[in-house]
């Protein structure tokens, strides 16, 4: 399945945030009183990060009833600059520091078993069975994934691989700490798409950093049988789309309104919270929503691959070599996912689906850009005979 900005964004907010600043250290935990349990912490609440005000989803025009109040940041203080670790190979990543990473840096095993899942230092997308080589290293995923100095491309990557290396209750202590409240997690994601595009505020590029990571947590729980926090997060999108008709009408364009393009968006990524637990019907339902009233728009084609995603792994072949040609038709370009993406293992020995990867490849176009290795992505070097650094990126058309 390929997620449409989602797992891309931990890509982009790397880059910016080696030009924007450190992210803040965390703040010493409180002590609980004697036999008591201290309460789950939300990461936002740091001090350094505590970002003030609220605001109120807007009710669509036509629409009935007040909006619901979501925590987004606001005016905040600007998260202190971190004085960092210099013997820490992360350290260039977090941005406070020129200092190139060495031969000799202590680079965590799980962490390079991870990074060979990359492509240009970004995540293409998740399936099933994508994290075997980490399948045995529950403790170290965990500790990677809650470790806030680490690269955080490799902690949303640990946080998906942790619901392959374990199950139930383990699961669960790992990955709730990081969980936002969905309102919090919907609002900074609004605000970063509606009203600070571009951006390149320190403190922003913090904020979504741990609304990602909390989004994936929410994925990973959800895949791991526990759907409860994305069905939470589901109500309040579901409540943000609802009763605006400009969102489905192709006479609205997503090229001139943010709103138009936003509500377009998390209409797809309504169907793709569904589709994180297998809930197909509903998954098919939100995505055939865009499909059916934009048709041939750009804004279907992740729409319709994860159609096909659905069609191939429900045992219907030819459907899902449909949805592969319309979401080509409507601009799908990421071959290279398209051939490792593990939902549609199915189709790969058919000639109609290699017909349609040979048409996509476009043997006529210009040569692509030279590719880094994942270790060079990882510690951000421009590939070889570039005279540019390169920004991560997970390739393909998005």
């Amino acid at each position: 399945m390929h997620p449409s900005r989602r797992c891309l964004l931990a890509c982009a907010l790397l880059a910016l945030a080696a030009t924007a600043g450190a992210q803040s250290a965390p703040a010493a935990p409180q002590s609980a009183p004697a036999g008591s349990q201290p309460p789950p912490r939300d990461p936002t609440d740091d001090p350094a990060l505590h970002a003030a005000g609220k605001f109120t989803l807007p009710a669509a025009e036509g629409g009935q009833g007040k909006g619901a109040s979501v925590d987004a940041p606001g005016s905040g203080p600007v998260p202190a600059q971190a004085s960092g670790n210099p013997d820490s190979p992360w350290y260039l990543e977090r941005g406070t520091s020129v200092r190139p990473a060495l031969p000799t840096d202590d680079i965590p095993e799980v962490a390079l078993l991870l990074a060979r899942e990359l492509r240009d230092g970004g995540i293409p997308g998740f399936f099933d069975g994508q994290f075997k080589s980490t399948a045995d290293r529950f403790d170290e995923l965990a500790a990677l994934a809650a470790e806030p100095s680490m690269n955080h491309v490799l902690r949303v990557m640990a946080v998906m691989a942790l619901q392959e290396a374990g199950t139930g209750e383990k699961v669960a202590a790992a990955l709730e700490p990081l969980l936002l409240t969905p309102e919090r997690e919907f609002g900074i994601d609004h605000d970063a798409n509606i009203n600070r595009v571009g951006t390149d505020d320190p403190r922003d590029v913090t904020l979504l950093q741990i609304a990602d990571l909390s989004e994936h947590a929410r994925f990973a729980l959800a895949k791991d049988g526990q759907p409860e926090a994305v069905l939470a997060k589901i109500r309040i999108m579901d409540h943000y789309v609802d009763h605006d008709p400009k969102l489905l009408d192709p006479s609205y364009s997503s090229q001139e309104s943010l709103k138009i393009n936003y509500g377009r968006q998390v209409i797809f990524d309504i169907g793709y919270h569904y589709q994180q637990f297998d809930d197909y019907v509903h998954a098919r339902e939100w995505f055939h929503k865009l499909c059916d009233n934009l048709p041939g728009m750009r804004e279907t084609r992740w729409a319709h691959y994860n159609l096909a995603c659905i069609a191939a792994l429900s045992g219907h072949p030819e459907e899902a070599l449909d949805e592969l040609r319309a979401a080509y038709e409507a601009g799908f370009t990421d071959v290279g996912w398209l051939s490792q993406d593990g939902d549609l293992k199915s189709l790969r020995d058919r000639p109609d689906f290699q017909a349609l990867v040979a048409s996509m490849r476009n043997l006529d176009a210009p040569p692509e850009p030279p590719r880094r290795s994942w270790l060079d992505a990882l510690r951000g070097e421009p590939p070889e005979d570039s005279g540019a650094r390169l920004m991560p990126a997970g390739g393909g058309d998005h």
